[in-house]
């Protein structure tokens, strides 16, 4: 079932804080989402970008259509994940990345936007982000493609979220900085929603 059609039958139905996590390759993103799963007892949306390139055999590259069924399926778990955070009557839903990741590798990989990516990011439901610094050692992995650029995309990021005038916080330092900073933000903002 849809999100708003869940919110159309149950009015009263807990609509949480939504946080995705957002940032560079190799900046801490999943890290830190499993952190905050962690400190506060709850689940959280995983990336699918990694479990598809991973299952992904073709030897050549990976092109649009792979990043369009990456975003679709990204998307398509959201919804899924926020309707079961709803139904549990979770106040606090963290994303391992949203759309806006797919949004910015598209740009930055082609050099274009996907006009589906931009009508998703334009409905989806309203969300804070948390933007990982790549103050970390670069982790070498089959799947990630920029040692040396890390900076300028996380630049990318920086410019995208205060386009859009998406709320954010940068999030660096060590993990347990990294975990005390993100909470902090989390609880600005859940009282910010409290308060409305």
């Amino acid at each position: 079932m849809h999100i708003s059609d869940r919110s159309a039958e149950h009015p009263d139905t807990c609509n949480p804080v939504i946080v995705a996590i957002v940032g560079a390759e190799c900046s801490g993103k999943s890290s830190l989402a499993e952190a905050l799963g962690g400190y506060y007892g709850i689940p959280w949306l995983h990336e699918y970008a990694r479990d598809y390139l991973t299952m992904r055999t073709a030897d050549t590259p990976y092109d649009t259509e792979d990043l369009r069924r990456i975003g679709k399926e990204q998307w398509a778990s959201e919804v899924r994940f926020l309707g079961q955070i709803r139904q549990a009557d979770c106040k606090l839903a963290i994303l391992d990345t949203d759309l806006l990741v797919i949004d910015v590798w598209w740009q930055l990989k082609y050099r274009q936007m996907n006009a589906w990516v931009q009508k998703q990011l334009q409905q989806q439901p309203p969300r804070y982000y948390l933007l990982t610094r790549p103050d970390i050692p670069w982790v070498a992995d089959p799947l990630r493609e920029a040692p040396e650029g890390r900076e300028d995309i996380h630049r990318t990021y920086r410019r995208v979220l205060t386009m859009r005038n998406l709320n954010f916080a940068e999030i660096s330092g060590s993990p347990e900085e990294r975990l005390e900073l993100a909470t902090a933000s989390i609880q600005a903002w859940q009282s910010n929603e409290h308060s409305r």
